[in-house]
C-alpha cells in the first residue's frame, strides 16, 4: 500500500517537476547561515512561543511516552517530527535553507505527540500543561512589527508621483510597494524593478555580485530631472553577524557603496532623514531601516 500511494504521488507531481529543477538551479537561500548543533536540539520548539513551556512539556511527554513505548501511533509521529528535522538541518550544511519560520510545518504532529505523552504522564502531565498554559498566558505580540511602514508613509510625504524609490536592501521591494503603492518607480542594485510586489530571485547573488556603479547606480541618478527628489531606503547595520550569509554580506557591502556614493554625489542635496527608531519611538527593531530623501539641485 505504501509503495502504491508512493508511485501515486510521484505520478501526479511530475508535470511540477520540470519548474522543480529549474527552482534548484536557478534559485536557493544565499540569505541563510548553516545551523549549527544548538539549532538542531531547539528546532521542534521554536514553533511555540516560549523555550521554558515547550520544555515542560517535553519533560512531561517524555515519561508518559517512556512508560508506553509499544504505542506505535506516538512513536511513528515522533520519529516524522525528528526525520524532518535532522534532514532539514544536514542539507541546510550543504546549501543552506534553514530558518525557524519553516518549522511551521511541524506543529500538527508536535501537538499531537505531546499530547499523546501528556495524556499518559498522569499528574505531572496536568502539572506541565498548567505552567505551560501560566506562561503562555503572560506572552503578548507586538501591535506593529513592520519595518518597513512607518519608513513608508514618512518617505511618501516627501515624494511626488513617478519619483524614484532606491532599496539597497533588494527583497524590502515588494513591502514598499505595499505600502507606497504603485504610483513610484523602484529600483534596486539589480536595476529598475519591473514588477515590485515580487522579488526576483533568479540568480539574485550571481546579479548582485556583479552589480557596478557605473552600470547599476549611475543610470538610476540620471534619470532624475532637475528639481524633483528620491528617496534610498537602506537597513541600519547593527547586528553584523545577520550579515554573514553570502547574500546578505553582497547586500551589506553594496549598500554602504550606494549610500556613500550617492551622499558625495554634488549633483544632490539631502533634505531629510528618516529611520524607523525615530518614527517609532525608539522601537528597536532587529533590522531597523532609514530613508534619506534627495533632491537634485537645479
Amino acid at each position: 500500500e505504501a509503495l502504491f500511494a508512493g508511485v501515486a504521488v510521484v505520478v501526479v507531481y511530475a508535470p511540477w517537476l520540470p519548474t522543480l529543477l529549474y527552482q534548484a538551479k536557478h534559485t536557493g537561500a544565499p540569505w541563510a547561515l548553516r545551523p549549527g548543533f544548538y539549532a538542531l536540539v531547539l528546532a521542534p520548539g521554536s514553533v511555540f512561543a516560549t523555550d521554558l513551556a515547550f520544555g515542560a512539556l517535553v519533560v512531561a511527554a517524555g515519561v508518559g511516552l517512556a512508560t508506553h513505548r509499544r504505542e506505535p501511533v506516538p512513536m511513528a509521529l515522533l520519529a516524522l517530527v525528528a526525520g524532518t528535522v535532522v534532514v532539514a538541518w544536514t542539507e541546510s550544511q550543504i546549501s543552506s535553507s534553514w530558518t525557524a519560520r519553516y518549522f511551521a510545518v511541524l506543529l500538527g504532529p508536535v501537538l499531537l505527540v505531546l499530547g499523546a505523552g501528556i495524556v499518559r504522564a498522569g499528574k505531572l502531565g496536568v502539572a506541565a500543561l498548567a505552567l505551560a498554559l501560566l506562561i503562555w498566558s503572560g506572552y503578548t505580540l507586538h501591535d506593529d512589527k513592520s519595518n518597513a511602514r512607518a519608513i513608508a508613509h514618512g518617505v511618501a510625504a516627501y515624494l511626488d508621483p513617478g519619483e524614484l524609490v532606491i532599496s539597497t536592501h533588494p527583497e524590502q521591494i515588494p513591502v514598499l510597494r505595499y505600502y507606497l503603492g504603485s504610483q513610484f518607480r523602484y529600483a534596486t542594485q539589480l536595476g529598475p524593478v519591473a514588477d515590485p510586489r515580487v522579488m526576483d530571485w533568479r540568480d539574485a547573488l550571481s546579479r548582485i555580485e556583479a552589480t557596478t556603479v557605473k552600470r547599476n547606480l549611475e543610470p538610476e541618478l540620471a534619470s532624475v530631472k532637475p528639481g524633483q527628489r528620491f528617496a534610498v531606503v537602506s537597513p541600519v547595520f547593527r547586528d553584523y553577524h545577520a550579515w554573514d550569509a553570502p547574500w546578505t554580506r553582497r547586500v551589506f557591502l553594496t549598500s554602504q557603496l550606494w549610500t556613500s556614493t550617492i551622499a558625495a554625489d554634488p549633483r544632490f542635496r539631502k533634505v531629510a532623514t528618516l529611520t524607523s527608531d525615530e518614527i517609532l519611538l525608539k522601537r528597536n527593531y532587529w533590522k531597523p531601516l532609514m530613508a534619506v530623501i534627495y533632491v537634485r539641485r537645479s
